[in-house]
């Protein structure tokens, strides 16, 4: 099993600290890389140097394979115990700064509107102008009958449609379309609603 401890964001991403941090290698001495590799014959040091350089590379890269399957693990052979034991440990803590972030949000889109800010701190208010547009099944039926067009144009019926549509319905031939749609349900617990 692989242990991953990550305390904080590297200070740079350098083959050196890349190599420290992610593979534990010691302090790595890169004192030869400014040195005159033109010159020859080089020395032990820089031919030193120089062997070192594609093992770290290769085992930053084998580290970051590992990683890689540690976070797209295969959903076979997941252990669901500890995946739904691990979602309860951290869903209150989310449910609360969820809320607190959405109340945030609300808070600053209407101060910044308010005081008619442009932006601060990385945040602005963006705004859509939204157009949605009706028309009478019964007007847009007639432009095409009365246009002589064999029209093929589909609509796709929502519920509302068909609520309104009531037994008219009954003589349309409908096509329909099956879609199997896969959601996670979440069952609260008893403590969750307390």
């Amino acid at each position: 099993m692989i242990c991953i401890t990550i305390t904080e964001e590297p200070p740079n991403y350098q083959l050196k600290t890349v190599a420290e941090c992610l593979c534990h290698f010691p302090a790595i001495d890169k004192s030869e890389q400014g040195g005159n590799w033109g010159k020859r014959p080089l020395t032990a040091a820089q031919l030193e140097y120089a062997q070192k350089d594609p093992v770290y590379t290769a085992q930053i890269h084998h580290r970051l394979l590992q990683l890689s399957h540690l976070i797209t693990p295969d959903p076979a052979g997941e252990n669901l115990k500890r995946l739904t034991n691990r979602y309860w440990e951290i869903y209150q803590q989310w449910r609360i700064l969820d809320t607190e972030m959405e109340h945030l949000k609300e808070r600053l889109k209407s101060a910044i509107i308010q005081q008619e800010s442009a932006e601060i701190n990385g945040f602005s208010v963006s705004y859509q102008n939204r157009t949605s547009k009706k028309v009478k099944l019964a007007e847009l039926a007639k432009v095409v009958y009365l246009s002589g067009q064999d029209s093929q144009i589909s609509l796709s019926l929502t519920n509302d449609l068909l609520k309104e549509l009531g037994d008219l319905a009954q003589g349309l031939t409908i096509e329909e379309t099956r879609q199997k749609i896969s959601q996670l349900t979440i069952k609260q617990s008893e403590a969750d609603l307390t």
